[in-house]
């Protein structure tokens, strides 16, 4: 597409401490596009009565957790959609990887894992997020307003205060569960001998299901778990997921053969005649995250993943679950019986989150209000009214754009539940129905999502990539809608990514791979078509890759051509970068952006004139974090200017200023994917956002710098010589010391008093040997670090 993804650049310029008052667009604040899903980690129901069902949600992306009401009688407005807990939105900064849930049916209050902070609390009323206890726990589980969770060896039990929510430990609390191999990552209760118990699950494990020996009302300081009888149950598969059935028969759930080639496995162990029996469930894809019942002793369903079972889990009971189709299917994760209703299941769908009314022979998306869509591109006709937005939940398209926009529901070619990262248009079709989108394959539809042809599978032969490769790049030229690029990227160190082009219409692709692309292939982030003195360039936006000490893929590589007549491609921009975008001005200037191998965002501009590549200025962009995302666009005042994503901001670069202006700042936590300007378009990791026109206004001289900071270097890699930069808040007596890895000082650059500004220091490492080293700047009680890397 014309302006994407983002590139990679390094450098760094000096830059003045107080800059000129400088005319420049702001953004006004971004307003939600009807675009809703996601990605749905867990999922747990709350019975607020025997007609109200309150669904908790957490979510991939920076919108942590969501809930919404469901009534059987009496609906009032509002019903069924999503909104996020006021304490877990993206400015929490709770983040993406919530996977444990647990809900207090006496309090109504929702306790969640969070990474190295503890358990927490929450519900849907603001400042009500609070840490009930600290310390890394593997599991939860709250049976009669008990929680018990695992942590350092140790099982955690406490009640929950009916008044405040706090936690207040049990007498036994915390007991020594020490010596199980695998630990326990799930609790579950269930009846063992007649009475109450605790079992846990040891994910993974050959010994995967413990028992405490005691009952659960009778658990003392004394009590321990003791292995379940294994004999019978095939060690080597691939448990992953436990639960006890209404009748005590424990479920695992797990898989059988390897991606993309496995099914659903499910094993049942009947205490009381002390025997496993093990089930092909013969229905395809990975094991789900959990197992969960819904009816009686007498008879219940059971489902995993979207496997599921009307007949006690039976052999010969398992079928699909319902869906599919133009709008979604049911994907291998979540799932969750209504406590009031269990002929009502909730799952995760491809598009986000759906709901079955009929134990799972069909079901509906119940998306709305889920800002969780982690966008990954964007797409645009030129008259602005059709566009194709690609992400994690599936392909949706906008007609009317200008006017009265109309979304589509998601849409998954070919019933293709995988994330989808790319998406290109046909421009020459003025129809906007013909369009190009990718994940680990390539699709093409040309009657507007409709029907869809599978064009490029590169995990097959005679391509042989890994099975896990993305195609994060697919453009089309604008002058010639015959020709599509597609570029691939492996993802692990030893994988190979490729760009891959077709001359008619994608019927047909060929490899692209003249010196100096490099044999072993290249990741590729960003394609852009060019036309340059009447002909068709391809740019390439590249990861940096090396071997052996040996860049062998970075920058941008210049691609001209064609099929018949040869390619021939130069590496342009042959720095140490990932570029990650790519965009084009009006005038024919190619912008370029991206990270230098320390983590910093870089930005480079490609001179039409000249066709030199020049660095543009990193002050003003954040200390560290890539640029992700570039466009064009306008810069309120009749010109044009760019606008680039640094982590949460968003910042342009005005004709003739000397720093990047942030314009408008995300949320904490927030990913910005995709930027497209008419008006700004921003695609992030909870949805679309479009901001209104832009309006004009001065800015004041910028205040000096507030820390004191190493800016960069340049080269980095080096041999033997780099230039460091650095910025200093104010007057102060500063050290600049290099430290190889095992923290001895190799060289001392600085020790003296400098003013305050940037300031750029040389060091020439001699004899010193090829690796990592570390800059470090102190003064004035602080100090930066900076990565350096030697290669000889």
């Amino acid at each position: 597409m014309t302006f994407r993804r983002t590139l990679v650049a390094h450098t760094l310029l000096s830059t003045l401490l107080a800059l000129p008052l400088v005319t420049q667009a702001q953004l006004s604040g971004p307003e939600t596009e009807a675009v809703y899903g996601g990605r749905i980690n867990a999922i747990v129901c709350l019975p607020v009565s025997d007609t109200h069902t309150r669904v908790f949600i957490a979510t991939e992306s920076a919108n942590s957790l969501f809930s919404a009401d469901f009534h059987t009688d009496a609906v009032p407005d509002g019903d069924g959609t999503f909104t996020v807990l006021p304490d877990a939105d993206a400015d929490a900064g709770l983040g993406s990887g919530i996977r444990e849930l647990a809900v207090d049916a006496n309090t109504g209050l929702l306790f969640f894992l969070l990474q190295d902070q503890g358990i927490q609390r929450i519900s849907t009323d603001e400042g009500s997020l609070s840490q009930v206890a600290s310390g890394n726990f593997n599991c939860l589980l709250i049976h009669d307003s008990v929680l018990y969770s695992v942590s350092g060896g140790q099982l955690h039990a406490s009640s929950i205060d009916e008044e405040n929510g706090d936690l207040v430990a049990l007498p036994w609390s915390p007991l020594n569960i020490g010596g199980m191999p695998g630990g326990i990552g799930r609790l579950a209760i269930g009846e063992w001998d007649g009475e109450t118990h605790l079992l846990g699950f040891s994910n993974g494990a050959a010994q995967p299901l413990w028992v405490i020996d005691d009952a659960l009302a009778e658990i003392s300081g004394s009590s321990s778990f003791v292995a379940i009888p294994t004999t019978g149950l095939t060690t080597p598969q691939d448990w992953t997921a436990f639960g006890v059935a209404p009748d005590g028969r424990l479920f695992l759930g797990g898989r059988i053969g390897q991606e993309p080639n496995h099914h659903k496995a499910v094993a049942i162990y009947d205490p009381e005649t002390e025997s496993w029996n093990e089930i092909d469930t013969e229905i395809g894809g990975t094991s789900g995250s959990n197992l969960c019942f819904a009816g009686d002793a007498e008879s219940y369903s059971v489902y995993f993943g979207t496997a599921w079972s009307n007949g006690m889990g039976e052999t010969g009971s398992w079928t699909p679950m319902g869906g599919g189709g133009f709008e979604t299917h049911p994907n291998d994760g979540a799932v969750a019986t209504d406590p009031n209703d269990g002929a009502v299941v909730y799952m995760t769908t491809d598009q986000g989150l759906g709901r079955s009314l009929d134990q799972g022979f069909s079901l509906s998306e119940i998306d709305e209000g889920i800002e969780a869509v982690q966008v990954g591109d964007l797409e645009m006709d030129s008259g602005k009214d059709t566009a194709w937005l690609a992400s994690k939940a599936g392909i949706r398209c906008v007609r009317n754009y200008q006017s009265s926009p109309e979304w589509s529901v998601a849409i998954f070619p070919n019933n293709d539940g995988s994330p989808y990262h790319s998406v290109a248009m046909d421009t020459t079709d003025h129809s906007g129905n013909t369009v190009f989108v990718g994940n680990s394959r390539v699709y093409r539809s040309t009657n507007g999502g409709t029907s869809w042809d599978m064009l490029l599978d590169a995990s097959q032969a005679p391509w042989n990539l890994n099975f896990f490769c993305s195609v994060m790049a697919l453009e089309v030229d604008p002058s010639n809608g015959q020709r599509v690029a597609a570029g691939w990227f492996s993802g692990n160190p030893g994988g190979k990514g490729l760009i891959a082009i077709s001359e008619d219409g994608g019927d047909t692709f060929s490899v692209l791979d003249p010196s100096p692309i490099p044999s072993d292939g290249m990741d590729v982030n960003d394609l852009l078509f060019c036309q340059e003195d009447g002909q068709s360039v391809l740019y390439a936006g590249v990861d940096y890759r090396y071997s052996d000490s040996t860049a062998t893929s970075n920058g941008v590589y210049r691609i001209t051509g064609s099929t018949d007549e040869g390619w021939t491609a130069v590496k342009e921009l042959n720095w140490a970068v990932s570029i990650k975008d790519l965009a084009r001005d009006s005038e024919g200037g190619i912008y370029a952006v991206g990270a230098d191998l320390s983590d910093h965002a870089v930005a480079y501009w490609r001179n039409p004139v000249s066709q030199e590549w020049e660095t543009l200025t990193q002050s003003g962009f954040p200390s560290n974090g890539e640029a992700s995302a570039v466009t064009v666009g306008d810069d309120g005042a009749g010109g044009e200017m760019p606008y680039v994503a640094v982590n949460t901001e968003i910042l342009t670069l005005a004709e003739g200023a000397s720093a990047w202006s942030s314009d408008y700042s995300y949320p904490n936590g927030t990913r910005i994917q995709v930027l497209y300007y008419d008006e700004l378009l921003v695609g992030t990791g909870t949805g679309l956002y479009g901001h209104p026109p832009l309006t004009t206004q001065v800015n004041a001289p910028a205040e000096r710098p507030s820390s004191l900071q190493v800016l960069g270097a340049w080269p980095n890699p080096f041999n033997p010589s780099t230039r460091i930069g650095f910025r200093l808040a104010h007057r102060v007596q500063a050290r600049m010391e290099i430290f190889n890895l095992a923290g001895e000082r190799v060289a001392t650059l600085l020790d003296d008093t400098l003013e305050a500004g940037e300031h750029e220091l040389d060091w020439n490492a001699g004899a010193e040997a090829s690796g990592l080293y570390i800059c470090r700047l102190s003064g004035g009680g602080q100090s930066s670090q900076f990565k350096l890397i030697l290669l000889r």
